[in-house]
């Protein structure tokens, strides 16, 4: 099984509302997730789930890859913006997903996620996309120091 994690693409400081939520990508996190897309285009996606924050960012981000991607299943949840490690876990484990997961979100808590499932410090840049397998059933199997790096991606534009 296997968990994937993307880290939106680069935004712009601030939106014109004034709420972080509302932020949109900046021309560069166009480019980057644009470039994204294309890399994910050699990836088998059909027995993937695909779970999204709501905010601006990184549906934008997924607007990209889903042009040229097709998941198994894509849902947005509110509970995903910013969500930090222990939301992340429980969301995880509560999926309980037979099917790979993947998880369109934000940092710290993608870092987090990242870190504890490889048992290392691990740091996702904007459009990092990191692939993590782990030798389970069901997700919600996971748990710490278990998972293994399959594949980490950045565009560079």
């Amino acid at each position: 099984m296997k968990l994937h994690l993307l880290r939106h693409a680069k935004t712009n400081k601030h939106a014109d509302s004034g709420r972080d939520f509302d932020r949109k990508l900046m021309e560069k996190g166009k480019s980057q997730a644009n470039e994204m897309a294309k890399f994910l285009t050699t990836k088998n996606w059909e027995h993937t789930v695909l779970f999204c924050s709501e905010a601006k960012r990184t549906k934008e981000t997924f607007e990209y890859i889903q042009n040229k991607n097709k998941f198994k299943e894509v849902s947005f949840y509110q509970s995903l913006y910013l969500a930090e490690l222990r939301d992340l876990l429980e969301f995880i484990w509560k999926v309980d997903s037979k099917n790979d997961v993947f998880i369109v979100g934000h940092n710290n808590g993608l870092s987090d996620l990242a870190t504890y499932f490889l048992g290392e410090d691990t740091h996702l840049k904007t459009c990092t996309y990191l692939c993590i397998s782990f030798e389970a059933e069901f997700s919600s199997e996971w748990s710490s120091d278990l998972g293994i790096i399959q594949q980490v991606y950045r565009p560079e534009v």
